[in-house]
């Protein structure tokens, strides 16, 4: 009996960690795993909008992108049912999307017109369903501009995916395939972190750099990679953690798979 239960532990071991070690990544993939896995299962495309933009002295260019990496990853993962698809490097990073507006001052932003994210960012979906078979599309981002898509500051995350996710829909829901939008935090968990953040002593205009600095010491491979530590702020450096920045990220990607779900409910 001890001999089974030891085989029977050494192969659930074995198929977790060939479990981790399958990519969840549909640019990892050949055409026939894709098709094995969608048809496995695998049935919703994550799609993460990113973006390369000024942060600050401290704080690297790619923040995003290499942040919505790591999350996209363990988002499939605890969905069980999704692959990432490639992650879209350029967002609009200045309001209307126009650098001359700016000229100077955002040394190292690349940015596209929302138009252009969104007729670049809708081919790509509509290549994902026409030709792989996805019923589900989940169009995700984590950019600066607000989530809710009211503030006046601008619109892009809020606003302008939201819209492309609903454009999208109505063409394809009817022909078998859900295209749906997820704030970075549902309301709720977003006014939890908010509460953590102002708990601490951090002034509501100084969020964003807390979260953003927790995050990265959380997530860079190695200390100093992608947060500058001796140039933070003194307040900032003062509370910004990894800690903080695992909770943040954790807190992140349970909203995104909570959404996810309520949206996939009921499909096999």
């Amino acid at each position: 009996m001890k001999m089974l239960a030891v085989l029977l532990i050494a192969v659930s071991l074995a198929v977790s960690i060939d479990a981790q070690r399958t990519s969840v990544w549909l640019e990892d993939m050949t055409a026939v795993e894709l098709k094995a896995a969608i048809d496995a299962g695998r049935t919703t495309a994550i799609y993460y909008g990113s973006g390369i933009h000024e942060g600050g002295t401290e704080v690297v260019l790619g923040k995003h992108l290499f942040f919505v990496r790591t999350l996209a990853e363990r988002v499939a993962r605890e969905l069980g049912t999704a692959i990432a698809l490639p992650i879209s490097p350029y967002a609009p990073g200045f309001p209307g999307g126009d650098p001359m507006r700016r000229r100077g001052t955002w040394a190292g932003t690349l940015t596209i017109s929302d138009d252009t994210w969104a007729r670049m960012s809708s081919d790509i979906i509509t290549s994902a369903i026409v030709g792989s078979g996805f019923k589900f599309v989940a169009i995700i981002g984590d950019h600066g501009y607000p989530q809710d898509g009211k503030s006046t500051g601008g619109n892009f995350d809020g606003g302008r995916m939201r819209q492309l996710a609903e454009e999208l829909d109505a063409v394809w829901k009817p022909k078998g395939t859900h295209v749906f939008y997820v704030p970075t935090y549902l309301e709720h968990d977003e006014g939890v972190m908010r509460e953590t953040y102002l708990k601490l002593g951090i002034p509501p205009n100084m969020l964003a750099k807390v979260d953003d600095a927790s995050e990265g010491m959380y997530l860079e491979p190695t200390p100093g990679a992608w947060v500058k530590a001796d140039l933070l702020d003194p307040k900032v450096k003062a509370v910004a953690s990894k800690a903080l920045g695992k909770q943040s990220v954790d807190f992140k990607i349970a909203s995104v798979v909570r959404h996810v779900r309520e949206h996939t409910r009921g499909s096999k």
